[in-house]
């Protein structure tokens, strides 16, 4: 996959997952926009990003805070100039028992892991370029034109199913459409 000159936007980017996947990015040829709350852990990621000879964005802020998702968003279309790439990476888990869960531990997971994810997914959208760009969940491809047109016209309800359907496979299965 040609990814040279692309821009890529990867949330959860300051450690595991989300940093292998910034620097593989940047590895293949594409510009970089990373967030997380750890801006020293950010500044690091964005360093390797750079000794590869890519661009990159440091972003500091919350991806399950609209206005921080929003943010970013922005600043990496004004920066770059478009976006081809999200990877939604951001995510928390609290691993407890159903029973010991309290409400508020499922708010936090919720509103990262699905209302944060669905916030990115239709902030980007306008800026992925039909037949350039990619988008979904970690790792997920959404690339050709017409998955992007029907991932621009799910509803509200496939969007609150999507939580139990991975958006890596629910992107492959539009594809194949």
């Amino acid at each position: 996959m040609e990814l040279k000159d692309k821009v890529a936007m990867v949330t959860g980017a300051s450690k595991g997952i989300g940093r292998a996947t910034a620097l593989a990015l940047a590895r293949e040829g594409a510009h970089v926009a990373i967030s997380a709350r750890t801006e020293s852990l950010l500044n690091d990621v964005a360093a390797e990003i750079e000794k590869l000879g890519r661009k990159a964005l440091v972003f500091v802020g919350d991806m399950s805070v609209e206005d921080d998702i929003k943010a970013f968003v922005a600043k990496t279309a004004e920066t770059f100039g478009h976006i081809d790439i999200l990877v939604n990476n951001a995510g928390v888990g609290i691993f407890k028992p159903v029973a010991e869960l309290s409400t508020d531990d499922w708010d936090t997971m919720f509103n990262l892991n699905v209302r944060g994810l669905f916030i990115a997914t239709r902030e980007c959208l306008p800026h992925l370029r039909p037949g350039r760009g990619f988008g979904g969940g970690e790792c997920g491809v959404a690339g050709r034109q017409k998955c992007v047109q029907k991932w621009r016209r799910l509803c509200g309800h496939q969007t609150r199913r999507a939580r139990f359907q991975p958006l890596p496979d629910a992107g492959r299965a539009l594809q194949r459409r």
